[in-house]
């Protein structure tokens, strides 16, 4: 691997669903010109599932070097208590998260930013409710599409949505997941995005199949990231929840779905 060379793109990677679809696209929608690739991943950032989520990354960057002719370098881990404070961010991330609470990640996100202009964030297109990264980007802010990709309008965008977003890149803004699943099974990757992490409460080191997460995932067409272990207990959870309370039947299924 050519560790050495200058990044060309810095991609921020949680081995999550959409940041690791724009890794597989940055491979199978290569430019005319073989790029050279930084994944980014922040540390210590209060998910119990970090070292999960790492080992899995690990795995699957072998697998996306093999699929396209660009250069995917090591996984750059930065821990997010190295990264530098910003008064000015932080304080337009807390006005901004008043008004359309914005998960905590985007402080430090923002941060991070200044050191990388441009690092993409895997946001894609919502089709039901809106999350607050996409709910700031519409009521306060707008984007503006050069270079493959989607930025700021710094003219016509709040001064706060400027600091906070402002030095962000969102190249799969406009797809959505119904196409992004479309796009994985065309380009036969499906079997690599199994590897992919999204639960909250692994069961021997497996997806669950009844966290939030996981329940998406099955709602949503996907089941096949999840292992039949996990699709049995969604489904006892789903019934559990018509005879008791929603809450009730988390505990209902873990006590009788191990």
């Amino acid at each position: 691997m050519s560790d050495n060379r200058k990044p060309d793109i810095y991609v921020l990677w949680t081995g999550g669903w959409d940041s690791t679809f724009r890794m597989v696209q940055i491979q199978k929608e290569p430019g005319e010109k073989p790029i050279v690739v930084q994944p980014v991943y922040i540390s210590e950032n209060g998910r119990k599932s970090e070292n999960i989520e790492i080992e899995r990354m690990q795995k699957m960057l072998p697998m996306l070097r093999e699929i396209g002719p660009n250069d995917f370098l090591d996984l750059m881990i930065i821990k997010k208590s190295e990264i530098p404070e910003n008064e000015q961010i932080s304080e337009a991330y807390g006005r901004l998260n008043k008004l359309v609470r914005l998960g905590s990640q985007y402080d430090w996100i923002a941060r991070l930013a200044v050191q990388y202009p441009g690092i993409e964030v895997g946001i894609e297109m919502p089709t039901g409710q809106y999350g607050g990264c996409s709910t700031a980007l519409s009521k306060y802010g707008k984007l503006v599409f050069r270079d493959n990709s989607y930025y700021v309008d710094k003219e016509n965008s709040t001064d706060d949505v400027n600091l906070v977003l402002g030095n962000l890149s969102f190249p799969i803004k406009m797809i959505t997941e119904d196409r992004m699943i479309e796009l994985i099974h065309e380009w036969h990757c499906d079997d690599l995005m199994t590897n992919i992490w999204f639960c909250h409460t692994p069961i021997d080191g497996k997806p669950c199949g009844y966290c939030r997460p996981c329940q998406q995932k099955m709602e949503a067409n996907m089941e096949w990231l999840i292992p039949e272990s996990g699709q049995k207990r969604y489904r006892f959870f789903k019934r559990a929840a018509k005879i008791v309370s929603t809450r009730y039947s988390y505990k209902v299924t873990g006590w009788f779905c191990k």
